[in-house]
């Protein structure tokens, strides 16, 4: 993905903390568009980081922060654009008029929209800066925002809520308003302990109440126009698929047949692995096609790197893939932590996650719909010992389908290399396994 399309909604919570002390988490957040939230730039010039964008959408939070606020609009930072609504009487006009005409200040307003039981689309045609939504919390209505200005992936950081009500005796309550009264030394609901200090007034949390059901809105009445997928793994919010950030620091390879008939699926097949297969992680496609041409036409939007295949008809372009994956000079995914081999009609509808990765094997297969749970006898492995797929009853773990799977990159390459030369084997004793490849994969179960 490109780096305009994709968005990190900073959260405040506890689990931004891994990220920010980490250098190489927090460089995947600099490489990327970011939005930042409340209080959380008093600790950007410790961190030397500035989000592209900061925003601040509760109106009590918007009156106790409005000097710091302005002076932050005012000075000269890397933030492109703020998003602050004011306060409920004044709105915008809450700050001075230095701050409201520069141009890095974005006039928006909020209009109010009654969310029930009923489900309703909060999704209009004339949906802009002068028609949003207020959702019920500064995290959602930063994803909304990223949604207007066009981001197709947001990643949500420090989004936990974790929220312990009163977490100090320094804490005045007056209905829903509380505020710090005196020094805090720790603070348990944000990643660093200064976020919240004397002074300072905000709304009661109400993490398990406001929190969650403005994640709920989101989820019902805008997911569906992008992809979001929350990086905090302790988060209480259920409506998103989670995963570490870890995962966006690697690239993967992905091996793809596409002959004849077959490059139909081209257009589907990248589109749906980019979205759903790991989406977030890196990827260069390894394709091999008799239709040079036509595959370099997605070359603009997706890191493909293709070798010419002839079309010698079934079932050799199955069979031969082993051959194909090693006309690929090796260099072209050198720098792939893991390597996979996905059908040309695969089609994905929800996240694979971090679940795809290897176990402590360095391989990964997926087991054959068709033959779940079944006995040896009932399976279709190469049963002729003439061959060298052959799979003795003895040695039957499960069957597994030729249509996905995967390995680190050097345990990839041993694999493909040992089975493209078993294949060789059997075509010298005029043999060819009962299911072609597939029964070379499961021959390799045996051992890896």
């Amino acid at each position: 993905m490109g780096k305009k399309e994709i968005l990190f909604v900073m959260g405040n919570g506890p689990s931004l903390k891994e990220i920010m002390d980490n250098p190489k988490y927090l460089n995947i957040i600099r490489q990327n568009h970011s939005f930042g939230l409340n209080a959380a730039y008093r600790a950007y010039d410790k961190y030397d980081f500035y989000p592209t964008y900061f925003g601040c959408f509760d109106y009590v939070v918007n009156e106790s922060h409005k000097e710091n606020f302005e002076k932050l609009v005012l000075s000269q930072n890397p933030i492109q654009k703020f998003y602050f609504i004011g306060n409920a009487q004044q709105k915008q006009n809450l700050f001075k008029e230095e701050v409201r005409n520069n141009e890095k200040f974005i006039n928006f307003n909020f209009k109010t929209v009654p969310f029930g039981n009923k489900k309703i689309d909060v999704w209009p045609k004339d949906y802009s800066l002068k028609n949003l939504t207020h959702l019920g919390s500064s995290g959602v209505d930063a994803c909304q925002l990223g949604l207007l200005m066009g981001y197709k992936q947001i990643y949500l950081v420090g989004c936990d809520c974790n929220y312990i009500d009163k977490f100090s005796d320094n804490i005045g309550i007056k209905g829903n308003l509380y505020s710090i009264t005196d020094d805090v030394n720790h603070n348990p609901n944000y990643w660093f302990d200064d976020y919240q200090i004397k002074g300072d007034k905000y709304n009661k949390p109400n993490g398990d109440t406001t929190q969650i059901n403005s994640w709920k809105r989101l989820h019902n009445y805008y997911y569906k126009n992008t992809n979001i997928i929350n990086l905090s793994l302790n988060s209480k919010i259920p409506y998103f698929p989670k995963m570490h950030i870890s995962s966006l620091s690697l690239k993967i390879g992905i091996y793809g047949i596409f002959i004849k008939d077959y490059i139909v699926f081209l257009a589907s097949y990248l589109d749906s692995v980019t979205k759903y297969f790991l989406p977030g992680t890196a990827k260069k496609f390894l394709i091999a096609t008799d239709d040079i041409d036509f595959v370099n036409k997605f070359k603009n939007k997706y890191n493909i790197e293709i070798v010419k295949v002839d079309y010698i008809g079934w079932p050799y372009e199955s069979l031969y893939r082993f051959t194909y994956f090693n006309l690929f000079d090796s260099n072209l995914h050198q720098d792939c932590s893991h390597l996979y081999f996905l059908n040309s009609n695969i089609q994905f509808n929800k996240i694979i996650g971090k679940e795809i990765y290897p176990d402590e094997s360095g391989y990964i297969f997926g087991k054959h719909n068709a033959f779940h749970n079944k006995n040896y006898d009932d399976c279709s492995f190469e049963k002729n010992n003439i061959s060298t797929a052959f799979v003795p009853k003895n040695s039957f773990y499960a069957y597994c389908g030729g249509g996905l799977y995967g390995a680190t990159r050097n345990n990839f390459i041993k694999m493909n290399t040992l089975l493209r030369n078993n294949i060789y084997k059997d075509e010298n004793n005029n043999y060819i396994a009962i299911w072609h490849d597939e029964s070379h994969i499961n021959y390799s179960l045996m051992f890896y």
